[in-house]
């Protein structure tokens, strides 16, 4: 396999992406990562390859999200293959189980995201599943081949055919062993008797479980048998002590919130005898004119003196590095015309520029129209990674085109689920000429401005 972690390409033309509200599930994994961290683990999210597609012809290549060894799962050996199988069916079941949870929450957003979780699990065949370093990862994740788009579920077939179904089951109980055969030699008193275990006065009936679907929709509720083991049963006489326990526990609380709280005492002879210490600090009767003057001239005071502590701080902080340093402080030219992209996360957010003629300007095609993108940060194979990232598109004297421009951003891959602020700045011969703030909170490319060359001024937007 391919020595730079790349586990296979698919081609468009073989495989369809399944869509969730209009996005290709593939395009979500931003969205997938952050849900399978926060409910999960990080071993739960190394089970999906990380998705690259080309801008261009759309085919994907999938990347192992770790270091190691790859090979597909199908040329393991036997004894191999089962181990993995094992792992892969483990971690699938965890999700699917993850996914009931969502579904049952009865909040959209749960639902929405069980429904990404679901497509997420959908792979075209068995010969998409690799192994890398001895763990089980799924490349081609989120698409069916071309055709009707009918799930076919080869994971969910190949955790049926791992896992072992439990059986519909009572409440966990003791499995009764055979009875011994009789000794003809004894008398009926003498053979031995089925032990009955006594029902306890508080246990309630066991309900039977519903059984499980063999062809259900999904295979959710696969387990492997296990012997599980009854313990005994807190004694009935411990519930009824906690009563008295929780009662003294809430009279005691009352009793202090009334004596060093001074809210009084609900019998007015104890007041009235000054049986009752009032410890509050700032009491009303004590609150006088003179006194609340004091007070806020302490308070003025006080404020004056952090508002002098807070110049002095912002006096002795550095300044923040200009835009245009920061294109240069990363190899970035600074030319004739330049449209600037910063934002202040590890997100990969992409610059596009539309040339007067059609052409344009972005990641897959640096070179266009004159222009050149020579700076492209937080990329997903790049290593140039920043909290402070930029991308620019600069022309320099005499190459641009004359004709309207249009610039737009796209959020290629978000590492998280919060709103991603960012700056578009457009300068003319080292000059700011027009700066636009903006935000993504949702995903898809977003258009920005448009401006003219010859620059006149700025455009309406």
């Amino acid at each position: 396999m391919s020595a730079d972690g790349v586990l296979e390409r698919t081609r468009q033309s073989d495989l369809q992406p399944l869509v969730v509200n209009g996005v290709p599930v593939f395009r979500m994994y931003g969205q997938i990562r952050v849900e399978l961290l926060r409910s999960l683990s990080q071993e739960h999210l190394a089970l999906f390859a990380d998705p690259n597609p080309d801008p261009v012809t759309g085919d994907i290549q999938w990347f192992a999200p770790f270091p190691g060894e790859i090979v597909k799962l199908a040329d393991c050996s036997e004894d191999d293959r089962a181990g993995y199988e094992f792992h892969l069916a483990r971690l699938v079941d965890d999700i699917t189980n993850h996914i009931d949870k969502l579904n049952e929450s009865g909040v959209e957003n749960s639902r929405s995201m069980a429904n990404v979780l679901t497509m997420a699990l959908e792979i075209p065949d068995e010969s998409h599943i690799f192994v890398v370093g001895g763990r089980p990862v799924i490349a081609g994740w989120g698409h069916v081949p071309r055709g009707p788009a009918v799930l076919r579920k080869p994971l969910i077939a190949l955790v049926r055919r791992v896992l072992t179904i439990a059986p519909p089951v009572t409440a966990p109980e003791v499995v009764a062993q055979p009875a011994a055969p009789a000794d003809p030699q004894k008398t009926v008193e003498e053979q031995p008797k089925p032990v009955e275990e006594p029902a306890k006065p508080d246990e309630q009936p066991a309900q039977q479980a519903p059984p499980i679907p063999a062809d259900g929709p999904r295979a959710h509720a696969l387990i492997p048998i296990v012997n599980e083991v009854v313990g005994p049963r807190r004694p009935a006489f411990l519930n009824w002590l906690l009563w008295p326990i929780l009662g003294v526990l809430l009279v005691s609380i009352g009793y202090f919130l009334l004596r060093y709280c001074g809210l009084g005492w609900p019998f007015s002879s104890l007041a009235d005898n000054n049986l009752m210490v009032n410890y509050c600090v700032a009491s009303t009767q004590a609150l006088r004119s003179d006194d609340l003057s004091a007070h806020l001239a302490d308070l003025q005071q006080s404020l004056a003196e952090k508002q002098r502590r807070l110049c002095e701080t912002a006096a002795r902080r550095p300044p923040q590095p200009d835009t245009t340093d920061l294109v240069e402080g990363a190899g970035g030219t600074i030319g004739a015309v330049n449209v600037i992209l910063s934002w202040h996360t590890l997100d990969d957010l992409d610059l596009h520029v539309t040339c007067p003629g059609g052409e344009e300007i972005y990641y897959s095609k640096k070179n266009n129209c004159g222009g050149v993108l020579d700076v492209d940060m937080n990329s997903s194979s790049g290593t140039n990674k920043s909290t402070s990232p930029v991308e620019n598109v600069t022309w320099p004297v005499g190459a641009a085109p004359a004709g309207t421009y249009k610039v737009e951003v796209d959020p290629y891959r978000r590492d998280s689920s919060q709103p991603i602020e960012f700056k578009v700045e457009l300068l003319i011969n080292g000059q700011k000429k027009e700066e636009y703030s903006r935000h993504f909170d949702a995903p898809g490319k977003m258009s920005v401005f448009e401006f003219s060359l010859p620059y006149t001024r700025r455009r309406q937007q």
